[in-house]
């Protein structure tokens, strides 16, 4: 369906023709699909826009690779139960035939793309954790 002019002022049925046309039965649905399709964000893409740093990080996470073995080191930065808080690090290339040589009490999830570890139980300050695998790169398409 090609929509000239959203004027829902003059055309109250049109978002509902929408979503007809696109089999939505959800508003939410609608609403991400006009999302999508219409909203487009202005401003300088050099500035920098994070949440400020109020208080200590939890933990610290480093990643390391050696011969098609990966390690993902996390550092708890205080004592604490985060709740299941994951600890999420992006691969710096995509992977396949991921095999867990290490660290399979934390339940790592290992994607093609990331790793996510779950962060479940009491840690004490400076406890270290580590998940070990191997896995194989797989060449970026063109």
């Amino acid at each position: 369906m090609h929509v000239d002019q959203f004027d829902i002022e003059s055309d109250p049925s049109l978002p509902n023709r929408i979503a007809q046309a696109y089999g939505l039965t959800d508003r939410d649905e609608l609403g991400l699909l006009w999302d999508r399709d219409t909203v487009a964000f202005y401003g300088d893409p050099a500035w920098e826009a994070r949440m400020a740093q109020t208080r200590k990080l939890a933990w610290t996470q480093k990643l390391s690779e050696r011969s098609g073995t990966y390690t993902l080191e996390i550092t708890t930065n205080s004592k604490g139960d985060w709740g299941g808080r994951p600890v999420v690090q992006f691969m710096p290339q995509r992977l396949k035939s991921v095999h867990l040589l290490a660290g399979g009490e934390l339940k790592p999830v290992i994607t093609d793309n990331f790793i996510l570890v779950p962060l479940t139980g009491d840690f004490t300050e400076g406890q270290r954790l580590k998940v070990v695998f191997s896995a194989q790169k797989i060449p970026p398409s063109r």
